[in-house]
């Protein structure tokens, strides 16, 4: 089997989304019989039926409805990664403030994944204990950072709770 084509996967989901293979057609500018032919070509290529002979609604098969959830998850993933490649660049240092504790047992992974998305990224880590990491915070010493929560700490977001 041929890697499954996305531009007949998009064909597929709209016209599960829409009901119809006219408005399925209309969502991804094409006619009628070509988007008949993109279903046609689908099936072939998958040696399988998605849809079952229902003259009168859209209806899958069981085929189909399995085809359905893996079609929506490969076009959010080619529509995150165009994204993700159309971004600008980012660029820069950032002075991100973490108590010695977290610094060691949790950003190692974080920090790895987030220097190969951001290659062009430095990141100045400061290891403290909250209270400090706050007051650097409020002087604007450090762009971001992760504390553990204090009684007398006001704003920030809560990322987890053990």
């Amino acid at each position: 089997m041929s890697d499954l084509d996305l531009a007949l996967l998009r064909t597929f989901v709209a016209i599960v989304d829409t009901g119809s293979i006219t408005s399925g057609g209309r969502a991804v500018g094409r006619t009628q019989s070509a988007v008949t032919h993109q279903m046609n070509r689908l099936e072939v290529q998958l040696g399988r039926t998605v849809f079952a002979n229902d003259r009168r609604r859209i209806t899958l098969t069981a085929d189909g409805e399995i085809l359905l959830e893996y079609a929506r998850v490969m076009l959010k993933l080619s529509e995150e990664a165009k994204a993700r490649f159309a971004a600008p660049s980012v660029a820069g240092k950032v002075m991100l403030g973490t108590p010695d504790l977290y610094a060691a047992y949790l950003l190692p992974d974080v920090l790895s994944r987030f220097s190969q998305a951001y290659p062009d990224v430095e990141i100045q880590l400061h290891c403290r204990r909250s209270v400090h990491l706050h007051a650097e915070l409020m002087r604007d010493r450090l762009d971001i950072a992760i504390l553990t929560e204090q009684p007398d700490l006001q704003g920030g977001e809560t990322v987890t709770r053990s």
